[in-house]
């Protein structure tokens, strides 16, 4: 997809620009691509009638009005997340036209007030609603506008009967995407989806969508693990503290070098700004939400060959590359 940023390194907003709007907005996507990405990225999870809608949770209080909602405070239920019984509502248990009447509201709004202002003003986008905003901003700004798609709980939802990849590649059909206007990544942490979609790819049952493999907490270990991940993707997409030292990775050039000698080019995640999210030495000022120097993790990203930089602010993103 060399089309869409040339040798640079593509500028991904991370679930729009969440530092500035919700979460998966339609005014945080228009804001990301204003600000420089030259691809949005979004989470994708299947609703009850198995249609695929932009959330990364799979509760919905966190970053939806649904707690406000009379007419569904009795579709509130207990589960088991992470080994504690959480209440909450949950997208596999609403239906499409449900979720997509939600408000979106700010995940961290002590961290962006800013953003948390703008809680309600944006109902939640399905996938097809995603892909049709970004063929029309490619045709408004005349550039190739990317979307990176993350396919979420697949095996899980698979358990209840819902295909996640039938749906997408059923959404992707509706919008006739992906285009050169509007190239496509799907990635996933479960290996299951990509091998599928790898298969109908290469039986010509599927569109040629680059295909990533997710990658968090523990770099794959050992000369096989690195073989099996190229076998079913094209990229990887690793998180910040398995490649840059400024991070915390401890074996970043390791890393990197097994995926260059598999030809795997390198997306890393998630680049945010605020002092929350960076270590010490790159705070600057006194309060969590106050800007430090990312700068430095986009540079040191850059300078070992990283191809794709997902992150929460594409504008300082942006300002860092130039």
């Amino acid at each position: 997809m060399d089309e869409v940023a040339g040798s640079a390194p593509l500028v991904v907003g991370h679930r729009g620009f969440p530092a500035r709007f919700p979460e998966h907005t339609a005014a945080g996507f228009e804001a990301a691509l204003e600000a420089g990405a030259d691809v949005i990225e979004v989470d994708v999870v299947a609703c009850s009638d198995a249609t695929l809608v932009a959330r990364h949770d799979t509760a919905l209080a966190g970053t939806t009005d649904v707690a406000d909602r009379v007419d569904l405070a009795d579709r509130r239920s207990a589960r088991r997340v992470a080994h504690e019984a959480v209440v909450d509502w949950w997208f596999d248990e609403l239906t499409a036209a449900e979720v997509t009447s939600l408000r979106c509201r700010e995940r961290w709004p002590h961290l962006r007030p800013g953003s948390a202002e703008f809680d309600g003003a944006d109902a939640v986008l399905t996938l097809a609603d995603v892909l049709e905003l970004a063929r029309a901003a490619a045709a408004d700004r005349q550039r190739p506008v990317g979307v990176a798609i993350g396919l979420k709980d697949v095996e899980a939802q698979a358990l209840r009967g819902v295909d996640v990849v039938a749906s997408l590649l059923r959404d992707l059909a509706v919008v006739a995407e992906p285009s050169v206007a509007t190239p496509v990544w799907v990635m996933a942490f479960e290996a299951g989806p990509l091998v599928r979609l790898k298969a109908l790819r290469d039986a010509g049952a599927a569109p040629a969508i680059p295909l990533v493999q997710l990658v968090q907490d523990a770099a794959p270990h050992g000369e096989r693990a690195w073989d099996t991940i190229a076998e079913r993707a094209d990229l990887v997409s690793l998180e910040l503290d398995l490649v840059l030292a400024s991070a915390g990775a401890t074996n970043g050039a390791e890393v990197l070098r097994a995926a260059a000698d598999r030809r795997l080019p390198v997306w890393t995640w998630t680049l945010r700004a605020e002092n929350a999210f960076l270590p010490e030495r790159l705070s600057r000022g006194e309060h969590p939400g106050d800007h430090g120097d990312v700068a430095v993790q986009v540079r040191e990203a850059v300078s070992r060959g990283v191809t794709g930089l997902v992150g929460d602010q594409p504008d300082v993103i942006r300002r860092a590359l130039s």
